[in-house]
């Protein structure tokens, strides 16, 4: 593991404590790198290897398409937002569109912020909106847009003061920041309920990879790996947090149990439908999430409860171990419509406080034991006992 990499853990903390929320950041994912004009730019193009051009049935493979072609991007000055441009990816899987430029792309349910020094495939934008459809149609949520919410998040913390999309406004929709490295340190993706940071290494330019590649040698003499793939687990992980989160507050276990388990879900079910999605499945290597202590019918509750607050670095990918588990478990027992089940009990809670369900929070182990008990109104007063009997004999969460 690098250096500076759980640092930057804190820092993507520090942004949702800057917006006031909730924050959720995948830890099991290695993660990227890194004048007002309207004339595009120019570059040749590149061959590289592309996802299969056929759609799997029982036994996906992939094959080598077509060459992939840099494109320019036609940008758009935005008059209150003086600091990026306006662009559209043009979504065709073939054309990669590198950024010059801070920059934006807009589609109904978010608004695509693009850093300086990403190589985007020209579908990217088209794919995130069928992981979104896809998340929507499986938990049973979808998202509206509220026009309330129009401000962009300040992301001049990552920036040295400066925030390239001051100004924009998102017309209700939520922002997904596409980010590179930042002072030669790993970006780790994080959600919120009004937003999402992703970064995501094979976004990243040739030119910018290389120039972290060299950050990361003089810093601790690693040379880190890149992924030979867009691996869409990232996105789909993501943007599960942002969509179930808008819906009702999270505990940690909760959050990222629920989207470990439909990022799975949901890659699986596109690879069936689209090409895009087929190396990303082929190639996923399912990380191991030690739990410290092996969760059975007598310490399920009390661990539920801990939320793993106190949870020392070593184990601190318990909380996707053990809400993998219980989330399979729910769903494998009360169908996809266990999340709006147990959420509706939940946001009928007045002891849920949204505000205060961190664990820094004076309040936050009252709330936790209220948020057990919805647990139990949802599902029975004995759902810890049955949730820990079936992990001890499915060997499930058990190291």
């Amino acid at each position: 593991m690098r250096k500076g990499r759980w640092r930057w853990c804190l820092l993507c903390g520090t942004l949702a404590a800057m917006m006031s929320l909730g924050a959720c950041a995948k830890e099991d994912e290695v993660i990227a790198t890194q004048e007002q004009t309207t004339a595009p730019e120019t570059s040749a193009a590149v061959t590289t290897e592309a996802p299969a051009t056929e759609a799997p049935t029982e036994a996906p493979t992939t094959e080598p398409t077509a060459a992939k072609e840099v494109m320019t991007f036609s940008l758009e000055a935005v008059p209150n937002a003086p600091n990026c441009f306006r662009t559209e990816l043009d979504g065709v899987p073939e054309h990669v569109f590198v950024t010059s430029e801070y920059c934006f792309a807009e589609s109904g349910k978010y608004v695509l912020c693009m850093d300086k020094g990403l190589a985007i495939p020209g579908d990217f934008a088209k794919n995130l909106d069928m992981i979104i459809e896809e998340i929507e149609r499986q938990i049973g949520v979808g998202f509206q847009p509220d026009p309330s919410k129009s401000d962009v998040v300040d992301m001049s913390f990552f920036y040295n003061d400066f925030n390239p999309w001051e100004g924009l406004d998102l017309g209700g929709r939520f922002p997904i920041f596409l980010m590179t490295e930042r002072y030669g340190e790993r970006i780790v993706s994080g959600s919120t309920e009004n937003s999402s940071m992703l970064g995501i290494a094979e976004l990243s330019s040739d030119e910018s990879w290389d120039a972290f590649v060299k950050a990361s040698i003089e810093m601790d003499g690693e040379v880190p790996t890149r992924k030979d793939h867009l691996d869409y687990f990232e996105p789909a992980h993501e943007l599960t947090h942002v969509l179930s989160l808008q819906y009702c507050p999270q505990s940690t276990i909760f959050s990222e149990g629920l989207a470990v388990v439909y990022e799975s879900l949901v890659i699986d079910a596109l690879a069936e439908r689209s090409p895009a999605f087929v190396e990303t499945k082929l190639k996923y290597k399912k990380p191991v999430f030690s739990v410290g202590e092996a969760v059975n019918a007598d310490n399920a509750e009390r661990i539920f409860c801990s939320d793993y607050s106190q949870n020392d670095f070593e184990h601190r990918l318990a909380p996707y171990g053990y809400g993998m588990a219980l989330c399979t478990y729910l769903r494998q027992n009360y169908g996809d419509g266990f999340f709006k089940q147990f959420a509706d009990v939940v946001n009928a809670d007045p002891a849920i406080d949204r505000d205060e369900f961190y664990p820094l929070s004076a309040r936050f182990d009252n709330i936790m034991e209220h948020y057990a008990a919805d647990l139990k109104t949802a599902f029975g007063e004995d759902i810890f006992t049955k949730f820990g009997t079936w992990c001890v004999e499915n060997g499930m969460i058990q190291e």
